[in-house]
Formats: structure tokens, sequence, C-alpha cells
């Protein structure tokens, strides 16, 4: 996929940093580009996110919706409200332009960020969930199985995997 970023000397600029900060190995460098590293990642999110609003033609009542959904603790009783529709209208107008509910998008980008701070392994699961925007670690676990195919566990430490699912 081609993305075409919107402040692209600001992002080359991140990427020369890390490079450089990488070849100096000054202490905690592996630290400082992991950050930098998330910064990137983050820009490119919002780009595609921010493309997908303008490609799809959505409206801007569910634009503010969604970017809520990116910035806060979200359910969609507060985001029909935030977006002067009802509940019902801000769920059909939702899978017509996502082709999902607003509940398993914020799901989705929930446990999209879980496995970027597992993966980390700076966080315990607990700390992972509620990072997440998770209050339940049953819950947590039980989603994050049903849409990486793997427990939290196996996922934060590869190499501890048995084999026995």
């Amino acid at each position: 996929e081609k993305i075409s970023l919107t402040d692209y000397p600001q992002t080359q600029q991140l990427i020369e940093d890390m490079y450089q900060i990488w070849n100096e190995k000054k202490p905690g460098y592996k630290y400082k580009c992991t950050s930098m590293l998330y910064q990137l990642l983050y820009t490119v999110r919002l780009q595609v996110h921010n493309d997908l609003l303008q490609a799809s033609n959505i409206s801007p009542s569910l634009e503010a919706a969604v970017d809520y959904i990116h910035k806060d603790s979200i359910c969609v009783k507060n985001l029909a409200k935030l977006s002067n529709i009802s509940e019902s209208q801000l769920r059909r107008q939702f899978q017509k332009a996502y082709g999902t509910s607003p509940l398993k998008y914020i799901n989705h980008l929930r446990l999209e960020y879980a496995a970027q701070l597992l993966r980390s392994r700076l966080y315990t699961i607990e700390e992972v969930c509620e990072k997440a925007g998770f209050n339940d670690v049953k819950y947590f676990g039980r989603l994050f199985k049903q849409y990486y195919h793997e427990t939290p566990g196996n996922y934060k430490n590869p190499q501890t995997q048995t084999g026995h699912n």
C-alpha cells in the first residue's frame, strides 16, 4: 500500500534522527528509537485514517465520532450524542461507512494498541488491559484471543508457546 504523507519533511527528519541515535548507541538508545518508531507509526496511522475519511465521503458528524474514538474512552451512546444523531442512526451510518459496528471498531483499535504494548514487553498484561481501555482482564483475554488467535501472554512472549492451544 502506498501512503502519501502530508508532512514528509518532518517524517524524513524523524527517520534520520532515529538512524543517527541508533548508530551512536548511547545509553538508552533502544528506548529512544522505540519511542520514535511509535511516533512514526502514529503519524502514518493518522494519515491513513484521514485518507480513509476523505475517500469515503463520511459525514462531518460521523467524522467527529471517529476522531473521538481515537482520542478518548468511548461508548456508543456518547458517540451518538457527540454526532448529534440517534444511536441507531450512528450504528447504521457507521456500518455503511466502515463495514462494522462502532463497538467492534473501538475494540479493534484497542486490541491493536494492546498488541503494540504487549510486543514492547514494557508492561504486564494487566497494565496493557488498562492502558488499552479494557476494565476486565478476562474479557480482554477472550477478545484478544478471538482477534489474534493466541492469548495475550503468548503474543507477548512467543518463545513460551508450547504448541498446545
